[in-house]
C-alpha cells in the first residue's frame, strides 16, 4: 500500500546552482548527497516531509512542450502574497500572478533551468 510521496526528482542544469536555489531562496535544507561510481552526484533537499532530489547535467527548459511527463512542482506555503513579493524582490519572473482557482490561492513562477513551481496556501 502506498503510503505517501517520498521525493520528487529535478534535473537542473548546475546541480549547484540548483541546490542554492533550493536552500538559499526557497529555504530548504540540504539533507543528503549521494555520488555514483562515475564520479556524478544528486542532492536531496528538504523542507518539511518534502524531499526535492537535484541532478546535474540537464538542458534548461522553458514552456510547457506538451510532453507526457510531470508539469511542475507545487510548494505549500503560509502566505501566497507574502512569497510573491520576497521572490518577486529577488528578481523572480511569475507566469501567472497569484490568484484563487476555485477557492485556492495560488502563484507560478520557474526556477533558474524554467522548471515551473507553484506556490500554493
Amino acid at each position: 500500500m502506498v503510503e505517501g510521496l517520498h521525493h520528487v526528482a529535478v534535473r537542473v542544469a548546475d546541480i549547484e546552482n540548483g541546490v542554492k536555489f533550493y536552500t538559499d531562496v526557497l529555504g530548504f535544507r540540504e539533507e543528503m548527497r549521494l555520488t555514483f561510481e562515475d564520479g556524478s552526484y544528486l542532492v536531496q533537499v528538504k523542507a518539511g516531509d518534502s524531499i526535492v532530489e537535484l541532478f546535474g547535467g540537464g538542458r534548461p527548459g522553458g514552456e510547457d512542450r506538451g510532453e507526457v511527463g510531470y508539469t511542475h512542482i507545487a510548494l505549500k506555503v503560509d502566505s501566497v502574497e507574502t512569497e510573491y513579493k520576497r521572490l518577486k524582490e529577488l528578481g523572480y519572473e511569475f507566469h501567472v500572478e497569484p490568484q484563487d482557482v476555485q477557492g485556492i490561492r495560488c502563484a507560478f513562477f520557474r526556477d533558474p533551468d524554467g522548471n515551473p513551481i507553484e506556490l500554493i496556501e
